[in-house]
Parts: C-alpha cells; sequence; structure tokens
C-alpha cells in the first residue's frame, strides 16, 4: 500500500526490483539502505541476469515487527480495522468490548495487554462494570444509568474512548416511587406513584402501561383504578 518501501529514495515500489552498479574500482559489494514499513515476511534476492543469490549464498529472509510503539487508542477490533470506540447509549444489561490498538509510525497495529479503567464516571456507573483491568481488551457492562469514558494505559501512552451513557433497558418491574402512607379515615390518601423499571431498577420511561393497585386482604374504598404511565414511565394514583 502506501508504505511500500523504497532504496536510497528511489521511487520504484521495492518488489519491482532495484538496481544496482558496483563500483569502477571493482568493487565486489555494495550497501543498500532499507526502510522496513510493513510488518509482514519476505525475502530478499539478487541477479545479475545470470547468477542469482537462491544459487550462490542463498536469499535473506526477513521479518518486519511493529516499531516503536506511537500512540494507543481504545477500539473497537484487535487488528486495528475496527474505529475509535464513539461516544453512544448503551441500554442497561447490554455489553461493549473494547480492544486496545497500538500503532507505530508507519501505522503497524498490535493488540497488546494494557491497563484498564473507567474516568468520568456519572450516576450509578461504578469501576467493577469494567473488566478485566488488564488485558489486551475489556467489556464494560452496563448497569445502573449513568455515563463513564473508557481509558487505556500502554507504557507511556494512554487515551479514551467517547463517553458511554447507561440508558435503562425493557421495562420488566414495577417499584414504587412514591409509598403509600397512613391517613386519616374519610380523607383522600397523598398520591402513590408506580414507576416502570428495568431489570437494574432504573427507571424506564414509557408511556401507556396501565398499571392496577390492589389491597392485600381488603379492597379499595375509590379511586381511578387502573391508572396508565405518563411520559416518565409513571402511574400516578391521586384520587
Amino acid at each position: 500500500g502506501a508504505n511500500a518501501p523504497t532504496i536510497a529514495g528511489s521511487t520504484d515500489a521495492f518488489s519491482s526490483g532495484i538496481a544496482v552498479t558496483f563500483t569502477s574500482g571493482g568493487a565486489n559489494s555494495t550497501t543498500l539502505p532499507l526502510i522496513a514499513c510493513k510488518v509482514e515476511s519476505a525475502t530478499l534476492s539478487v541477479t545479475d541476469g545470470a547468477k542469482t543469490s537462491s544459487g550462490v549464498s542463498g536469499n535473506l529472509a526477513l521479518t518486519v515487527t511493529q516499531g516503536t510503539v506511537a500512540s494507543v487508542g481504545v477500539e473497537t477490533a484487535a487488528n486495528g480495522t475496527g474505529t475509535v470506540v464513539p461516544a453512544q447509549d448503551v441500554a442497561s444489561g447490554s455489553t461493549i468490548r473494547v480492544y486496545a490498538v497500538t500503532r507505530d509510525a508507519y501505522g503497524n497495529t498490535a493488540n497488546p495487554s494494557s491497563t484498564w479503567s473507567l474516568t468520568a464516571t456519572t450516576g450509578g456507573v461504578t469501576s467493577a462494570d469494567l473488566t478485566p483491568a488488564t488485558g489486551a481488551s475489556a467489556t464494560f457492562t452496563a448497569r445502573s444509568a449513568g455515563s463513564a469514558t473508557i481509558h487505556v494505559v500502554n507504557s507511556s501512552l494512554n487515551n479514551n474512548s467517547g463517553t458511554i451513557t447507561v440508558v435503562a433497558g425493557a421495562a420488566n418491574r414495577l417499584a414504587f416511587a412514591r409509598q403509600p402512607v397512613d391517613t386519616l379515615i374519610g380523607s383522600t390518601m397523598a398520591n402513590v406513584v408506580v414507576q416502570l423499571c428495568d431489570a437494574s431498577s432504573n427507571a424506564v420511561a414509557q408511556s401507556g402501561t396501565a398499571v392496577t393497585l390492589t389491597l392485600n386482604g381488603s379492597t379499595l374504598a375509590g379511586g381511578t383504578n387502573p391508572r396508565t404511565t405518563d411520559a416518565n414511565g409513571q402511574a400516578i394514583f391521586d384520587d
């Protein structure tokens, strides 16, 4: 690709062959600078048109590895083909898998073991929502509503994901947002509020769900029953 190596400033791709002219004094060797740019395995060979290196002293096998790491990122794929994990909403109960991806000056990638943490946490998000603390990858599990960024450290380099915001998952339970209270005979009870919640007890903003109050062992004297939830997912019994 764009990292095709060249010799001595030549613009020819290395794989197309580079001509070498020996010195007029009859020197039988020459030196060429080789800049390895792409992580790969390759074979270096030479020929004068009749003799080849494979028939004389053998070809030179090369293995190019990643150079000095220049950056690290929190990314969506281990092999560097993904993107930096963007800011996003994640429903409670869902998970995100993230990978530490390092790059050298030529863009070659690796997926090394790194150190993970959550930063800028808000709401109910805690450090325990990200595991493990070290490794080539980590998993964020959305639980309580809140937000955080995923932070990675590799040697002296570090970086962050976009902001991950945990939002409520699907409604599957009810909770009293305002409990019934002791009330004088003949008086209307203060408002009783019931909230739709997900599996982690996050409030679910879902309107139109019918909620019915019952009195254990007896019968409610009056009031509108059932009530439907409003835009906040709350059924308000006010009469």
